[in-house]
């Protein structure tokens, strides 16, 4: 396959951390995604950054992250220079071993991320879960999930022909992923042990968390559990400083 480009939207009120989440996952973009065109960022451009693409973009909506997300991922594919298929993903995460593009030509599909009991009181990514599952069935579409927070392809032609059938804009939105995927109906891959580490607790020690990881191909974490142990993890696992760095 031909060189992939990656897109990572990012927000602009900017980061914590002093940006040091997206130079690690820089990193480990460069170490271990083995078609890398472009790296395009859009939105917020930390000072730091060298050889990438970069497109300014807001970010409207107050209580909708997933709209301004899915809006600078729209933005992204009216560019010219952009591939025809390229990577989303995201400053959170990360590639933990080589992996080629064709890998993700074949999307993760984990509906165990929306198996919730709807009669209890969801939170804000459980209901916008729900509400995208409602949506795709309204649409006689399949209603998978592909929300397993790892890089997913996405096509610059079809996904916002598909994407704007979505009124994403309107009350909690829509995810950003499977709308896109249930309209084009792909062959998919299901998760397995070794797939994705996702942290979303704090953990108790270094141990615990290389344990988590291991022989991950992915490893991401939520807002909740990130902490001291995830920063020090990060620092020692990718020590070399990437070409997207002045």
């Amino acid at each position: 396959m031909a060189c992939v480009d990656i897109v990572i939207p990012l927000g602009m009120e900017g980061m914590g951390w002093n940006d040091n989440e997206l130079r690690y996952a820089l990193r480990s973009i460069e170490k271990n995604f083995k078609d890398l065109g472009q790296v395009w960022i859009i939105g917020y451009q930390p000072s730091w950054l060298v050889n990438v693409k970069y497109v300014r973009a807001l970010d409207p909506y107050r209580h909708n992250k997933d709209a301004n997300l899915i809006n600078k991922i729209l933005l992204a594919c009216t560019q010219d220079e952009l591939s025809e298929n390229f990577l989303f993903t995201s400053d959170d995460h990360f590639i933990m071993k080589p992996v080629s593009a064709e890998w993700f030509e074949k999307p993760l599909m984990d509906n165990r991320q929306a198996k919730f009991d709807r009669n209890k009181k969801l939170n804000r990514w459980q209901q916008r879960l729900a509400r995208t599952e409602d949506a795709c069935l309204a649409r006689s579409c399949p209603s998978n999930c592909y929300e397993a927070h790892i890089p997913y392809m996405f096509n610059k032609k079809l996904y916002p022909h598909h994407m704007l059938q979505f009124d994403y804009g309107e009350g909690i939105g829509y995810t950003l992923a499977s709308p896109y995927y249930n309209s084009i109906k792909p062959k998919f891959r299901l998760p397995e042990e070794n797939t994705v580490a996702r942290v979303n607790h704090k953990v108790k020690s270094r141990q615990e968390l290389d344990d988590l990881v291991n022989d991950k191909m992915f490893f991401n974490y939520s807002t909740h559990a990130f902490d001291d142990i995830i920063k020090t993890f990060l620092t020692e696992r990718f020590t070399e400083k990437s070409k997207f760095e002045a």
